[in-house]
């Protein structure tokens, strides 16, 4: 993959997993999306090398602080954090 995270079908998998985990273990589950605005800009402007390139610097991002957001995936053109928590 382009970015080196999982995609679209893990995503469902994870969100799964962790809505199963959570029913009756009083357990928060929220999903973020985050989407890279200007991307078909730059890609107009620069080609579609520097706007992979910047794909894989905003993956790079997340994932430097993925212990603290939570499980990373990309589904489609957003990447999405899946954040699991306790609600006691």
């Amino acid at each position: 993959p382009l970015t080196g995270l999982p995609g679209t079908r893990a995503l469902l998998a994870m969100l799964d997993e962790a809505l199963l985990q959570g029913a009756g273990h009083e357990r928060e589950v929220q999903l973020a999306l985050v989407e890279m605005d200007g991307r078909d800009t730059l890609e107009q402007l620069y080609g579609a090398v520097e706007r992979d390139k910047a794909l894989r610097s905003v993956a790079a991002l997340l994932r430097s602080g993925d212990g603290m957001l939570g499980r990373l995936s990309r589904a489609g053109d957003a990447f999405a954090v899946l954040l699991t928590m306790s609600t006691q």
